[in-house]
């Protein structure tokens, strides 16, 4: 289409600007009208925000759809990671905890190396992936239908928006995650966008696959640490997270200045186990 980078950058960050305030908002949703209910009214919502990608012409095709995209995962994140530790056997709730992280990381990884083959090798490059993408989200939707309808735990009285509220004596370690979660998002947030140019740029490769398998490395590890490390006490995962993703950062400036390959990989390999 053309666009200039700023475009490019808002259509990026029309997902999270929609996502944030949907969670704060309705993140207690779930709560009320149901985990399938609210899974399902997400999904919905991404696969609109997926057929507007396949079929968009216009720009603003692409921010609307990453909007949807950002209201479908802010309504369904949650209480699919709820039902996982809901539905688990007792006592394996950490477990649950660690599947999810995991298998969201395998989503990435899945994207990155699928989309970069379909995209290198089939026909339509622009628009074919993003259709199989829809056809994949109507699947979840209808494995999600069979999920029950209600649970014991969901609250009885009517929903209202509510205000964040933290007890007094848990502040310190509800900003200490908060601040963990944010610093993982916000490395995941370099990598994704601007790990391919990064990729083609040490690689030499114009190869959609190759730049996806390269950039797959970050997400492989983020799965086999969540599902290896589930073990260790938490206060010792946030802290060797917090310096992992120091190192990270300062070994893709390393990287930046070196052109190194092998570098990059050790990058990301870092930044996921982090």
């Amino acid at each position: 289409m053309g666009v200039s980078t700023t475009t490019i950058t808002w259509i990026f960050a029309a997902y999270p600007i929609i996502l944030i305030p949907v969670l704060v908002l309705l993140g207690d949703l779930s709560d009320h009208i149901g985990r399938r209910a609210s899974i399902l009214w997400g999904l919905s919502a991404e696969l609109a925000g997926v057929l507007l990608f396949a079929l968009a012409d216009d720009v603003s095709w692409l921010l609307v759809g990453r909007a949807l995209m950002g209201l479908g995962v802010g309504l369904s994140i949650s209480p699919a990671s709820v039902a996982m530790v809901e539905f688990s056997a007792p006592g394996q709730e950490k477990r649950a905890g660690a599947a999810s992280t995991a298998v969201s990381a395998l989503g990435i990884g899945l994207a990155m190396v699928v989309g970069g083959a379909l995209t290198q090798y089939a026909p339509h490059p622009v628009h074919l992936h993003f259709f199989v993408l829809a056809g994949v989200i109507a699947l979840v939707a209808a494995m999600v239908t069979r999920l029950p309808r209600h649970t014991r735990d969901e609250a009885t009285g009517p929903w209202r928006v509510r205000p964040l509220s933290i007890p007094r004596g848990s502040r310190l370690v509800f900003l200490s995650g908060a601040v963990a979660f944010a610093s993982s998002f916000l490395l995941g947030a370099i990598v994704l966008p601007l790990g391919a140019k990064i990729a083609q740029q040490l690689a030499g490769s114009t190869n959609s696959l190759v730049t996806g398998a390269l950039l797959a490395v970050f997400a492989a590890c983020i799965t086999l640490f969540a599902l290896s490390a589930r073990r260790l006490h938490v206060w010792l995962l946030v802290t060797l997270g917090a310096a992992g993703s120091v190192t990270a950062v300062w070994l893709y400036v390393l990287t930046g200045t070196t052109h190194s390959l092998g570098l990059f990989f050790v990058a990301s390999a870092v930044a996921g186990a982090a």
